[in-house]
């Protein structure tokens, strides 16, 4: 399973539209919350902006870093893309260099959606001492959080901070000319509209990062092993933010097992690039003698995964062993067998047995494939590759070979391919969705080959799909005979 489906907590996805729940709360411009206030005493008032009322003003703009390198860049664009092709297709998606933050929030346009930390977003370097948090490359700052390393994120509603009344100097380049530092806007106002901000410490941080389940506080912190913090702002009597923590996460320590995954070239070759693979289990838990069997079974279905998708550079991996559900639900908030944070580089599965083609390396195939490919190819398109994906690479699903799922649906015909690969895909009930979505993988990769699945389709949703076949020598309706045929309908 995939987290990245999971988007804002109390959205759903009927056939007329999405959804937002539980805003009957919501009422003035604060509310009184039992967490206290800066200095301990009395409980703060705090602002109650969160994501979910900010979804619910109207269609978001969403503002995509430029600050990194080609590749982040584009990582950055395609998870903006992600979400807009998914539940806001009237949205625009523009560059942080479209307009200056000095020129005040009439600059900025309507119920913008940031994507990016300060290290690939220019838009949150210019405010970032102003900001109540600090989100950068390798570490995350929020009241009295601090986590360092590539697998932090920051889900966030950031009120609105209006001018000053006395102005410093406004106007002037726009952020791309300058850089876009603090210094570069020294003397402005520090103002900024109501925003949403999804950023993390890695780079580009973002990918997959929706499917962060969140919305209903202020703010969320999240690590490798789910979220570690959420609460709400206070505002101060100079207009300034504090972070008033509602609930932290417990955490326990992890004894760990480190081995080196190589990259392969099509041919198969190692690339000469390796990755840290860690396989943790909690350290409360007595180890046992077949650890060392455990991790060999991680390392196997890894390199499985990389072997038959061809990853050259391979990152790197933590893999959680929970030792029942009760425990991985506690510690993730997350149920099930597995899932993957794959934006963060971690999963989580419960301690099937191993060994070759058994129960922990299928779903280790399949949960391996999110973690590696959110960093070697970037986000899917649509929820459907994501997962067709993950069931090809691991080739079952539910502990059947992909093969058995032909011809096996409800006796309904399947969606159009434009459809599932948008809101289709979850008009379905899983046992249908996923194999549907592995036969389409299987159908592309046969008659086109993986490159052109890489290259050209998966990063594609509905929206863009005919665009895409056409890019990728094909076209929509040759492409749609071949998954009925792999289907076997």
């Amino acid at each position: 399973m995939l987290v990245a489906l999971l988007v804002f907590t109390g959205l759903t996805f009927p056939s007329g539209g999405f959804q937002l729940a539980g805003l009957a709360h919501l009422k003035g411009p604060t509310q009184d919350c039992a967490p206290h206030g800066p200095g301990g005493s009395p409980p703060a008032a705090l602002e109650t902006l969160t994501p979910n009322s900010f979804l619910a003003q109207g269609t978001p703009t969403f503002i995509v870093g430029t600050a990194g390198d080609d590749r982040a860049d584009r990582q950055i664009r395609a998870q903006a893309r992600f979400m807009r092709d998914l539940l806001f297709p009237e949205a625009e998606i523009v560059d942080d260099t479209a307009f200056d933050p000095r020129d005040g929030p009439a600059a900025w346009p309507a119920h913008p959606v940031v994507y990016g930390g300060a290290h690939v977003n220019r838009l949150i370097a210019a405010l970032a001492e102003d900001l109540p948090f600090s989100v950068e490359a390798g570490r995350l700052r929020l009241g009295g959080h601090e986590v360092r390393g590539q697998g932090a994120a920051l889900l966030a509603a950031i009120p609105a901070r209006e001018p000053a009344a006395a102005s410093g100097a406004t106007g002037g380049a726009a952020v791309g000319a300058t850089g876009g530092t603090s210094e570069d806007i020294a003397g402005a106002s520090p103002s900024w509209p109501a925003f949403l901000l999804y950023a993390g410490t890695g780079t580009p941080g973002v990918v997959d990062i929706n499917g962060i389940s969140h919305g209903r506080d202020a703010y969320l912190v999240a690590d490798t092993w789910g979220p570690l913090a959420a609460g709400g702002w206070h505002r101060e009597a100079n207009g300034r933010l504090h972070a008033v923590e509602r609930i932290s996460y417990r955490r326990i320590p992890w004894r760990e097992h480190r081995r080196g995954l190589f990259g392969r070239d099509a041919a198969g070759e190692t690339t000469g690039w390796a990755a840290t693979i860690g396989v943790l289990w909690p350290e409360m838990i007595p180890a046992r003698a077949d650890e060392g069997a455990v991790t060999d079974t991680v390392l196997g279905a890894l390199e499985h995964v990389v072997r038959r998708l061809a990853i050259t550079n391979p990152a790197p991996v933590g893999v959680h062993i929970h030792p029942d559900q009760r425990s991985k639900l506690s510690l993730t908030t997350v149920g099930g067998d597995g899932h993957a944070l794959a934006g963060l580089g971690a999963v989580h599965v419960l301690d099937f047995p191993a060994g070759k083609d058994g129960p922990l390396d299928s779903l280790l195939r399949h949960e391996g494939t999110h973690a590696l490919v959110a960093q070697a190819w970037g986000p899917a398109g649509s929820p459907a590759w994501g997962e067709g994906l993950a069931v090809w690479v691991a080739g079952a699903y539910g502990g059947r070979p992909l093969a058995d799922w032909r011809g096996s649906g409800a006796g309904q015909p399947p969606p159009s391919l434009v459809e599932f690969l948008g809101r289709g895909f979850f008009d379905l009930p899983e046992r249908e969705s996923y194999p549907l979505a592995g036969a389409l993988v299987a159908a592309v990769v046969e008659e086109l080959g993986l490159e052109v699945l890489r290259e050209h389709l998966y990063g594609a949703s509905g929206r863009d799909l005919e665009r895409a076949c056409r890019a990728a020598g094909t076209t929509l309706a040759t492409l749609e005979a071949a998954w009925r045929r792999t289907r076997g309908d």
